[in-house]
């Protein structure tokens, strides 16, 4: 089955200028960090630990439960030095947080390279450093008695050097970020951090992370995406304006080589299997009368104004790019905010697992910024693809 959904193309019309409230009439007031106490005006608390039995799992449903029952989460992050609070600040902190209702903690850069507060070495990452592991273990079991879970992240922030062993290590994209998807050594290196993390025994609650009711969840690797780097074209050298070193690209290649080997044998029949489908450029056009010399205007495009926002739309016959007209967009009165000012057309369609250009010219009478998105017009309004860009006096193409 084909799956089909009605989408709508925004341009957005940005301007920068930034408004701020003021108030009068408040007051000053101290919240103390280190009050961990009941009142009679909030919710309360008790402190209650997390049995052996607590562990969380998701249910038949798709929730998250523990012991047949549905349990919804309240947390935050604790990332890089906020992850090893020192042992006489920890039970504080913890206190806080249970007052508050937080039922889980975000265990984050866990293993940045800037900080001292790191699992660790700036020179050798291939082991845990004792004293700072001793502290976010205390961190976990203080949480744990006070019935706040962990979810704890492997890869986030890891910066390979020399003596790791790893091929390009200073040439990486930031924190080895796609690499660690193909690379067979990197992602031993993964593993390798995961298991020393995940299978020691903390001594203040005799279990390890593996074993223990308190991990509720595991991140393996944060805010990272192959399909996201090939979509921005950046699978490719370094020297092609890339991402990879040579080395990493020439693997990726060659795995993937090896993969559409494997899976159709010949080039033919990679070829019917890919072009199934395949509409050509022209013939996919879904924007009628993109040059704007055919009917008129209000026929194909629409715009939506906002808050006081103030904007004309006009076809105009003296400027053009190509052919003999432009479609002009005056903004008499901005709000600060892009939405305010929409110039949409409608009744577009996306289909599932398709690929889709945006591509137009535009100029302008001094430099502005505008996004343009392709989104449903109605609840949810869900993003298809989206990008912003800069127009100067000049005329220029814009893709996206």
């Amino acid at each position: 089955m084909v799956k089909m959904k009605k989408a709508v193309l925004f341009l957005f019309v940005i301007y920068s200028n930034i408004f701020s409230q003021y108030f009068s009439g408040g007051f000053n007031f101290y919240l103390s960090s280190a009050d961990s106490s009941s009142q009679k005006f909030l919710p309360n608390f008790p402190v209650t630990e997390i049995g052996n039995d607590n562990f969380v799992v998701v249910d038949n449903e798709g929730h998250f439960s523990t012991e047949g029952k549905r349990i919804r989460f309240w947390g935050t992050n604790a990332g890089a030095d906020a992850a090893f609070p020192s042992k006489s600040v920890a039970n504080i902190l913890v206190g806080r947080l249970r007052k508050f209702g937080f039922n889980l903690v975000r265990m984050h850069h866990l293993d940045n390279p800037w900080s001292p507060k790191s699992l660790l070495d700036k020179i050798y990452t291939r082991q845990l450093i004792p004293e700072n592991l001793d502290l976010l273990e205390n961190f976990i079991a203080q949480l744990k008695e006070n019935n706040i879970y962990v979810n704890m992240n492997l890869h986030v922030s890891r910066t390979f050097r020399m003596f790791d062993g790893v091929t390009a290590y200073d040439s990486l994209p930031e924190f080895s970020k796609g690499v660690n998807f193909f690379d067979p050594y990197i992602i031993k290196l993964h593993k390798e951090y995961a298991q020393q993390l995940l299978t020691h025994v903390n001594p203040y609650t005799g279990k390890s992370l593996v074993d223990d009711p308190v991990m509720a969840m595991v991140e393996i690797t944060n805010e990272n995406s192959l399909y996201r780097f090939w979509r921005e074209n950046k699978l490719k050298p370094i020297s092609k304006d890339g991402v990879l070193p040579v080395y990493y690209s020439n693997e990726l290649d060659e795995q993937w080589n090896k993969f559409l080997t494997t899976k159709y044998q010949t080039t033919d029949n990679l070829r019917a299997a890919w072009n199934k489908g395949r509409v050509a450029f022209e013939e996919g056009e879904q924007i009628d009368n993109g040059s704007f010399e055919g009917s008129r205007l209000k026929n194909y495009w629409f715009i939506e104004q906002h808050n006081g926002a103030i904007a004309d739309t006009s076809i105009d016959r003296t400027i053009s790019h190509s052919g003999n007209r432009s479609f002009n967009i005056s903004v008499q009165t901005a709000t600060g905010t892009e939405w305010h000012i929409q110039i949409k057309i409608p009744n577009l369609k996306v289909i599932k697992d398709s690929i889709y250009t945006v591509k137009f010219f535009a100029k302008s009478n001094s430099d502005k910024d505008i996004s343009v998105s392709v989104m449903n017009d109605v609840s949810p309004y869900n993003g298809y693809g989206s990008s912003a860009f800069k127009l100067t006096n000049v005329w220029k193409e814009f893709s996206f």
